[in-house]
């Protein structure tokens, strides 16, 4: 049944959402040419400076989607264009600048054909220009206004226009904040790839041009991340409106420690923990804003400014925050919950939310599948054990039955979310959680272990090789169905049934459209070409001097693109983890670990995508284009 609703939605999804994103674009649902044509100038006041919102819009694709966007845009490009050192996220703070956020003072241009120069009157503003040139008036937000213009040849249009803004809001783990996707992914210099060149310390000082950077170091969230293309795309269609889009979500969050605490040790933490004291060049060291501090249990760490919940008071309350508590029901303890004086609330349109999938070990359990189950007998065979049990050590690998008695707990984390989000004027109608997929191969052949093995060099080569088959990380053909049978069809149903009308109310975000859109891209999936012997450079997993498959190796970073069109899978392998999101020293910096086994950017858009869609209705801000193909669109919960 779920899998006929899947390639119905496939079929009608593809063939709209290039229509809707046309219907949006054209900014107003109207197409007489004696309407005046408007729109704000800058509709993502994340971005604090306009003219890079704008500088952005002229490279967003005309009439499509983030897949077109990442597909026109690769790394070195989008350098340019996301401006992550301008915009209304303050570190230091761990919250946003509400004065740039949240501004009411807006820039609208406006236009009208008309003959001869064209006399236009905005409220008590005047002004005239050549016809069929652009003006420029203030505009406040909610404020209605009357503009009218009238030409030479005594023709004259006149209108009220209202500029209304949407609080779009992320919350969540490493599958909201984007891991694996830098903003800027790591740039490099001509270099021979092959066996642990990438740990050689004189590779630290050429062969990487510039380190991977992120919108939040400390926490790993990007702007290449499914919630915010979702509400980027959406600021560039809805040319009449404004987006405020705020993101809380981090890398590594749980439902307590991320959501009620102040997250402890995010992946910020770990640039002091492997750099040592390594000489940074000036333009490489990034500012970490973790506090220091000491846990409920008194064990010393670091941790981010907030815990999430407590963020997002902060963001909406127009009164005085104050300290509250609830009482954690697992360990009979309180914990601090904050609250905002009158209930003066901002409100929330839609809320994007992650969580659970570290709560329940999801990453841990899918790195499972790749792991060696025991070491080759032999004189080394201590040794080789000592290294597996590292490597697991490392990765915070889980079995997937161990993993699955986590499962029951969700429905008393996420009734805890629940009722705290709703004290925050968050009905559950606007919560819409993510439903965690799976991207491993539905079938196991010896290519895609092969594939999957050679593209995780990278983390073989980190932990030790010892010359040892077992300890390839490839795919274990037998953990694959242990993972997807004792682990992710329990996580998933288990989902869907607490997000359902019966329960939460949650609108479930299927993470699987990603993976099963366009095309389907597991773990180990390539492109048609490569059948053909014509594989894009981009699809190899293999490196020069590492294990081989059938596709060949990349044998210099010249070659490697962070972000391609042309790459298949869907998943990060170690190899792509490095090379996009290495930093420097190199050989003392490993936070790109903590990229593998997480979706690609292609992932994340198609995700973005299938949201404006969806939710497109709730968004448009011309009343005409409500309903013309919203009609068409699932549910959330029939694409599961």
């Amino acid at each position: 049944m779920k899998s006929n609703l899947i390639r119905t939605f496939m079929s009608v999804h593809f063939q709209l959402i290039g229509a809707f994103f046309l219907l949006l674009s054209s900014g107003s649902c109207h197409s007489e040419s004696s309407k005046i044509d408007w729109e704000v100038l800058n509709r993502f006041p994340v971005f604090s400076a306009e003219e890079d919102f704008q500088r952005l819009v002229s490279a967003w694709p005309k009439n499509q989607g983030a897949k077109a966007f990442l597909s026109k845009n690769n790394e070195k490009e989008l350098r340019v264009l996301l401006p992550i050192d301008r915009t209304a996220w303050v570190p230091q703070l761990g919250t946003y600048d509400q004065r740039v956020l949240f501004r009411s003072d807006n820039r609208v241009r406006l236009m009208w054909h008309g003959q001869g120069d064209c006399h236009w009157k905005l409220g008590e503003k005047e002004l005239t220009a050549l016809c069929g040139s652009s003006v420029v008036f203030p505009v406040k937000l909610n404020e209605k206004i009357s503009v009218s213009v009238s030409d030479d040849a005594g023709e004259s249009v006149s209108e009220v226009i209202e500029i209304k803004p949407k609080l779009i809001v992320a919350m969540g783990d490493s599958f909201a904040s984007g891991e694996g996707s830098p903003d800027y992914a790591a740039v490099w210099r001509d270099a021979r790839i092959g066996g642990n060149w990438f740990l050689k310390g004189r590779n630290s000082k050429g062969t990487l041009i510039s380190s991977a950077r992120w919108w939040d170091d400390s926490c790993h969230r990007s702007l290449i991340s499914w919630p915010a293309l979702f509400a980027l795309q959406e600021a560039i269609s809805n040319r009449r409106g404004v987006i405020q889009f705020a993101s809380f979500a981090c890398s590594g969050a749980e439902v307590i420690d991320g959501f009620y605490l102040a997250q402890q040790n995010p992946p910020g933490y770990y640039q002091d923990f492997w750099r040592g004291d390594v000489p940074q060049p000036e333009n490489q060291v990034r500012k970490s804003y973790v506090r220091n501090g000491h846990g409920r249990d008194g064990t010393p760490g670091d941790y981010v400014r907030l815990s999430q919940i407590n963020a997002l008071v902060s963001l909406l309350c127009q009164g005085q925050v104050i300290q509250g508590e609830r009482q954690f029901p697992y360990e009979g303890e309180s914990i601090r919950v904050d609250e905002c004086t009158k209930n003066n609330l901002r409100k929330v349109d839609l809320l994007l939310l992650a969580f659970g999938g570290n709560d329940v070990h999801f990453a841990s359990v899918v790195k499972h599948s790749i792991f060696p189950d025991s070491v080759r007998s032999g004189l080394l065979k201590k040794l080789r054990g000592e290294a597996l049990q590292l490597a697991r050590w490392f990765a915070e690998m889980k079995s997937p039955t161990e993993a699955a008695e986590s499962i029951d707990l969700l429905e008393g984390l996420y009734g805890m979310m629940d009722e705290d989000l709703r004290k925050l004027n968050v009905s559950s109608s606007k919560v819409n959680a993510l439903v965690y997929p799976d991207p491993l191969p539905t079938i196991q052949t010896d290519q895609c272990t092969d594939r999957i093995r050679s593209g995780n060099m990278a983390l073989t080569t980190l932990v030790g090789k010892f010359g040892s088959n077992n300890m390839k990380f490839g795919l274990n053909k037998g953990s694959v169905e242990d993972v997807r049978s004792n682990f992710i069809f329990k996580l998933r149903n288990k989902q869907m049934s607490l997000f359902s009308p019966e329960m939460l109310k949650w609108q479930g975000v299927p993470a699987q459209i990603g993976f099963d859109g366009d095309a389907v891209r597991t773990w180990c999936a390539v492109t048609p070409d490569c059948y053909a012997g014509q594989c894009d450079v981009t699809n190899l997993f293999a490196w020069k001097d590492g294990w081989r498959d059938d596709l060949g190796y990349l044998n210099n970073t010249k070659y490697w693109s962070g972000y391609s069109p042309g790459r298949g899978r869907g998943m990060r392998t170690a190899n792509d983890a490095m090379l996009i999101g290495a930093r420097q020293p190199m050989n003392h910096n490993y936070e790109w670990v903590l990229g593998t086994a997480h979706p690609t950017e292609t992932v994340h858009a198609g995700i973005a995508e299938w949201l404006s869609l969806k939710y497109h209705k709730a968004l448009c801000v011309d009343a005409l284009c409500n309903d013309q193909i919203i009609s068409k669109a699932p549910k959330a919960d029939d694409a599961i």
